[in-house]
């Protein structure tokens, strides 16, 4: 894509009207032209004034030349999840989806397992752009959004969770986000937090097996390790991590990580995982370069 186009030696072009001087004469100057035809003493013909204008304008294409022109093209560059970082000024939609079913209360490292939740959504949100948007929803029998703003607006929201309902409908939290996901005109990047104890609503395995692989893309995190949870992040194609006595000790350094794998999956799955790239193009150089040899070996021939 064309972004511009300039000079590698624009100050060579100060000299442009000298050098265009002599053409400008022959071309305009009816004096002077007839002048020049009587210094040659020739027939002036057609052919002959292409080629008297053509003698005059080598210094010009020469100088043009010089002065090195080049235009400014730009193109798109696939950027790998080790470089995921070059892609943090691109908006990306988090939905958040958080089981605060009373089973989440139980012992998990010094806390409980919504304690340890807690701590990585915090890293987490502090860890986003500000051009990222978020969406903080809770289930347990039914879902709730708490929170959907920028990520400093719902840092408060996390901190004040608790976990004190009864069930745990982890299909209906699913389907929730993905509806979620459809909405949205940013890339969207799902993440699932629950113990996977499934205990109300729709049935999570069966809802995953009918979801078109790769059209969603996002992370179950379950707390702590649950084989169903495991199955259900295949079935959908999305990572899955742990939250357990070891992790939620390093939530920081998980919440990163978690971070930087969703927001790149979501972006590419939108065709978004580029950088543009701007370069210069020096063919102008090179075609005045060519256009100035031609007239030169013309000129040769024409006086052999």
């Amino acid at each position: 894509m064309l972004a511009g186009f300039g000079f590698e030696n624009p100050e060579l072009l100060l000299a442009a009207p000298l050098a265009a001087a002599p053409l400008l004469l022959y071309r305009r100057a009816a004096r002077f032209r007839a002048l020049l035809e009587r210094c040659a003493d020739v027939r002036v013909t057609r052919l002959f004034g292409v080629t008297a204008a053509l003698k005059l304008a080598l210094p010009l294409l020469l100088l043009l030349a010089s002065a090195s022109p080049y235009v400014v093209l730009t193109r798109r560059v696939e950027v790998g999840l080790g470089e995921a970082a070059l892609l943090g000024s691109k908006p990306v939609q988090h939905v958040l989806v958080v089981d605060v079913s009373r089973s989440m209360s139980y012992a998990l490292g010094i806390g409980t397992r919504l304690d340890a939740v807690k701590g990585m959504l915090r890293e987490y949100l502090l860890s986003l752009s500000s051009n990222d948007t978020v969406v903080v929803a809770t289930f347990s029998a039914r879902v709730r959004v708490v929170c959907s703003g920028k990520p400093a607006e719902c840092l408060p929201v996390v901190e004040g969770l608790r976990a004190n309902e009864s069930y745990t409908a982890v299909g209906d939290a699913l389907a929730f986000s993905l509806s979620l996901a459809d909405a949205s005109y940013a890339s969207a990047a799902i993440l699932l937090f629950t113990d996977g104890a499934s205990n109300y609503g729709v049935e999570p395995l069966s809802l995953a097996s009918r979801v078109p692989p790769g059209k969603y893309t996002g992370a179950v995190i379950s707390v702590p390790h649950n084989p169903s949870m495991l199955e259900l992040a295949r079935r959908l194609g999305w990572r899955y991590y742990t939250l357990d006595d070891f992790t939620a000790s390093s939530a920081g350094e998980l919440a990163s990580r978690v971070q930087s794998e969703a927001r790149y999956d979501a972006l590419k799955a939108r065709g978004q995982a580029f950088v543009e790239e701007s370069f210069r193009d020096y063919t102008p150089t090179y075609a005045l370069i060519l256009l100035a040899v031609a007239v030169a070996l013309a000129v040769l021939f024409e006086g052999a």
